[in-house]
């Protein structure tokens, strides 16, 4: 049967551990009047715990009744259930499924090893796929949500109710009061600290601490933010109880008797899963109750709407930087480079600086290749153009061990030291790598394991070096390469992983030690053969071919912004590489350049750049990979293909398009 908000069934249900945010809605831009959605430092709150790590955590507090025979029906891999549906012999079935567009998604398996139905309620809904690919099931009380294969956690409702414009809806209608939208804090920790005493009310509190089963006996305050989240609210006296909001739930507590045999002192859960179907937030399709066993091997329905938008829109308030990356080390193609820059009114050129041709031998570094930076420095400086250094390539002497990769922090220190200390004031911002998550790149003794703790280390060392010698120069952490390998757990890491997983272990060594060390994130944006615009669910080319993975789309960035606002961390973006390829000669694995024209290309960089301006104020600078490697490289090299600027000198179709967005850009008022 359905329990009704007002008539809990118990007089309190232990914890529900929600997942983060669905990932295309943590990140959300800020409000017209300048504050966040939510603030950024409460979308750390909840670490994701598998199934597996939840069983010795949750079961059922309260011993469930028999259910009624013809109201439950066992199912392969899962359950009917009829309880919740309103239309006698139909309900919905809670099964384990394994082909989904987020991969297997176990619900059932989950609502076991989560305490059961008693604990978490009855379905309201067929299991659903949103916007973000992520799989969805509303039950009573949580929401359920997979987005990787295998991985079952619980959405953060509250978060999505607030996204949806209903806080005054909850706080007038449900007694729920809306979120304290700053909290003054300065830090995660700071955060936590403040939000954690919110927690006035004694039995609110007693409740929130609380292990969920009795049998566990190691239980920890860090556990409780895990499962319930972080306090939205402070508890608000709403007469008979005290309310107090979290981002997965909201617990009552009594101070009189209430319904349903709730006695002074009971500590109640607010049914959120229910909450957001009267809402409005879910409809049609996804909550029609259907025969026993209709879901197994039926296409799940998809909710283009789901999960909630944030209410307001991006709006930029610092102007988008643009530069070229271009190579001026020889004389001959400086004067044309700064000539493109200009009359593109870009303000910035990126130049690549190989650390192996500059130091030969150890401390000994070349006069020639520094007289020609010298010169590159100089022609940027006179033209009025800004200039981002980006770092790569070390010595093979500073090898680890035969065999062995690089692993040099202090070496890099020394060498930034020397380019920041000869061009301070001069040089505006430097990267201090390039890729680091590949193994190709030499930064690292080894991608995995080691090498998230390694690049905190390298970019520690090199922040710490340039910031003593030219404080004003703006530090990037350096790009990762945008790619899907090693993204399964078991997968081959040894030659590269995953850009978003590599940030996130980044972000998780010395509890987020990171956020110190750089200024803004810098990342790279590749469409490959698919334009901006299109995703994993959204193709609007006829090519095939590098469709199936988010790391072939312009739009990957935004994944790894995640990854920040997670942690806390709402620095800047630059992409200090931005591309499509055309070719004639493609260069093993790069085939994808023959599906692009020059014509497309140039409609593709227009687009992303009107995406940038428009739609994600957090990007604030734009480099475009490349300028003129096609009069540096040969045709079967594989950065030809990206070149702006022909072997000729001319300017491709792809150039023209930027040039006329600067023109455009500065012609703007």
């Amino acid at each position: 049967m359905s329990v009704s908000l007002s008539a809990p069934t118990c007089s309190w249900v232990g914890p529900h551990r929600p997942a983060p945010r669905p990932r295309e809605q943590r990140g959300s831009p800020p409000a017209a009047d300048g504050r966040e959605a939510l603030p950024r430092w409460l979308r750390i709150g909840a670490a994701m715990l598998t199934v597996a790590g939840l069983l010795s955590l949750l079961r059922a507090p309260v011993a469930a009744a028999p259910p009624p025979a013809d109201l439950e029906l066992a199912l392969p891999n899962g359950r009917h259930f009829q309880q919740a549906s309103g239309r006698p012999g139909f309900g919905f079935d809670v099964v384990d499924q394994t082909t989904t567009p987020a991969g297997s998604v176990p619900f059932w398996s989950a609502v076991r090893a989560r305490g059961g139905l008693t604990l978490l309620g009855y379905p309201l809904s067929r299991a659903f796929v949103g916007r973000d690919h992520c799989v969805y099931q509303i039950l009573q009380r949580v929401i359920l949500q997979a987005c990787r294969d295998g991985e079952v956690l619980f959405a953060n409702t509250f978060e999505l109710l607030e996204h949806a414009g209903k806080d005054e809806w909850l706080a007038s209608l449900r007694s729920v009061p809306a979120p304290i939208v700053n909290d003054g804090s300065t830090s995660l920790r700071h955060a936590k600290e403040i939000r954690l005493g919110w927690l006035t009310g004694p039995d609110l509190r007693d409740a929130y601490l609380r292990p969920p089963n009795g049998d566990v006996l190691a239980w920890s305050q860090a556990d409780a933010i895990n499962l319930y989240g972080l306090p939205m609210s402070q508890p608000v006296d709403q007469g008979p109880f005290l309310v107090q909001r979290f981002q997965r739930v909201a617990l009552q507590s009594w101070k009189a008797p209430g319904p349903a045999g709730i006695q002074p002192g009971d500590v109640t859960p607010v049914l959120a899963g229910q909450l957001a179907i009267e809402a409005g937030l879910v409809s049609g399709v996804a909550l029609q109750p259907h025969a026993p066993g209709a879901s197994i091997g039926a296409s799940l329905h998809v909710i283009v709407d789901w999960p909630p938008a944030a209410a307001s829109q991006p709006t930029r308030t610092i102007p988008l930087k643009y530069g070229f990356q271009v190579d001026m080390m020889l004389p001959s193609h400086r004067a044309a480079a700064i000539r493109w820059t200009q009359q593109a009114n870009f303000g910035w050129i990126k130049q690549q600086v190989r650390w192996n041709a500059f130091e030969p031998a150890p401390g000994q570094y070349s006069r020639a290749r520094l007289q020609a930076l010298d010169s590159v420095v100089t022609a940027a400086e006179v033209a009025g153009l800004k200039v981002l250094l980006s770092v790569a390539a070390a010595p093979h002497y500073y090898a680890a061990g035969p065999g062995r990769p690089h692993y040099i922090p202090d070496q890099l220190a020394e060498f930034m030291v020397m380019l920041a200390t000869r061009y301070r004031g001069r040089v505006h911002a430097y990267e201090p790598w390039n890729e680091p998550n590949l193994m190709g790149e030499g930064a690292l003794s080894r991608i995995w394991p080691e090498g998230p703790a390694e690049c905190v280390a390298i970019q520690r060392a090199a922040y710490r070096a340039i910031k003593a010698t030219d404080p004003k120069a703006i530090i990037v952490f350096p790009a990762l390469a945008p790619t899907g390998i090693g993204e399964q757990p078991g997968s081959d890491r040894s030659q590269a992983l995953d850009d978003r997983i590599f940030l996130e272990q980044v972000y998780r060594v010395n509890e987020g030690e990171i956020r110190g060390y750089f200024d803004v994130l810098g990342v790279h944006s590749y469409g490959f053969n698919n334009p901006p615009g299109d995703w994993l669910d959204l193709q609007t080319v006829s090519t095939t071919g590098f469709k199936n993975h988010p790391s072939f789309y312009f739009r990957r960035f935004t994944q790894l912004r995640d990854v920040l606002l997670d942690h806390g961390d709402d620095k800047p973006l630059w992409i200090t590489e931005l591309g499509w390829t055309s070719c004639r000669l493609p260069a093993p694995g790069h085939e994808f350049c023959l599906d692009n024209s020059e014509a497309q290309r140039a409609r593709y960089l227009a687009a992303a750049l009107e995406m940038l301006e428009t739609q994600h104020p957090y990007i604030q600078a734009a480099f475009f990979w490349n300028l003129n490697f096609r009069s540096v490289v040969p045709e079967t090299d594989q950065k030809w293909g990206y070149g702006l600027i022909s072997a000729d000198n001319t300017a491709t179709p792809a150039y023209a398009a930027l040039r006329d967005h600067g023109r455009r850009a500065v012609a703007s008022p």
